[in-house]
């Protein structure tokens, strides 16, 4: 059984964005959600080529683990397609990187 309170806190901290939070039978999801076209030109401008799903297993006793299954991002003109690497990593990993993204809203106010 997983934590409620937990799902519903994510979800609520997840609205108005570009993420998708999403129930599984261990917890819950979290990704970009690619599907939503309102997003399309915020991701391509900035560049995105990746993206990760992070799978939480939240069983209810104010524990969680999480496990990243990453996707490639190529761009068709301005339309997203994922492809999927068939790699899973089980524990910890160190990577580190930097990137900044900025973005415009259709009404020209920054994001």
């Amino acid at each position: 059984m997983s934590d409620p309170e937990f799902f519903a806190a994510v979800a609520a901290a997840a609205q108005d964005s570009p993420y998708a939070v999403t129930r599984t039978e261990e917890g819950f999801d979290v990704a970009l959600d690619i599907a939503d076209d309102r997003w399309w030109t915020l991701l391509g401008k900035a560049g995105m080529q990746k993206t990760y799903i992070h799978h939480v297993a939240a069983p209810g006793d104010r524990t969680y683990t999480v496990t990243d299954d990453s996707r490639t991002v190529e761009w068709v003109g301005s339309v997203p397609k994922l492809s999927v690497e068939a790699e899973r990593v089980l524990g910890r990993v160190r990577e580190f990187g930097f990137e900044k993204a900025w973005g415009i809203r259709e009404d020209g106010t920054p994001v």
